[in-house]
């Protein structure tokens, strides 16, 4: 394994109904984690059109690019984040879930 290479993680999170700065704010205590966990990270806000199998590959795209993705609480609510889930599964990308919805101050 080469010891030089810098890890990246995707954030994957059902995002209807919720606007990308909204989401971005939600992401910056996930983006610590996966940070102190040795990952660079991004999240999956997309800028993309919303026209379902388009998207869906562009994606697809994008995820081949990662060595992990992170799942926020309440991705499977997501048919592109439960795509990208199986994906994840048969192509041995490495997965971590959130289990529980953080918790609001």
């Amino acid at each position: 394994m080469n010891e030089d290479k810098v890890l990246k993680a995707l954030i994957c999170q059902a995002t209807l109904g919720k606007t990308g700065a909204e989401l971005r704010e939600a992401n910056k205590e996930i983006m610590e984690r996966l940070a102190s966990w040795g990952y660079e990270t991004e999240t999956a806000i997309s800028t993309l059109p919303h026209v379902p199998l388009k998207s869906l590959g562009s994606y697809l795209e994008i995820l081949a690019n990662y060595d992990m993705v992170y799942f926020v609480h309440g991705w499977d609510k997501s048919r592109v984040c439960r795509i990208m889930f199986y994906v994840c599964g048969e192509y041995g990308i490495e997965t971590a879930e959130e289990k529980e919805p953080p918790k609001v101050a």
